[in-house]
């Protein structure tokens, strides 16, 4: 997936409310089905269309152990047409 959001977004370290919305996207590239769907093949080549499960990885980093990230109303919409 491909970040949609600026890379220079960022929250206010300062500012413990300060939250920022993040977008994400599949890049067209990757939507090879017959209507623009994701489609993937697994290792026994069988092509598969669309999805079933979702997974998020969220990864927090902070450049000093003073400053602690954290995540509040976490949204994940993930749509398949």
């Amino acid at each position: 997936m491909t970040q949609d959001t600026l890379s220079t977004v960022y929250s206010d370290s300062e500012n413990e409310e300060d939250f920022k919305v993040f977008d994400f996207s599949i890049p067209t590239a990757n939507l090879t089905g017959s209507l623009n769907e994701v489609q993937y093949t697994n290792s026994q080549g069988i092509t598969f269309t669309g999805f079933k499960y979702m997974a998020i990885k969220v990864v927090l980093t902070s450049e000093s152990d003073a400053v602690v990230p954290r995540v509040k109303d976490l949204m994940a919409i993930a749509l398949q047409v």
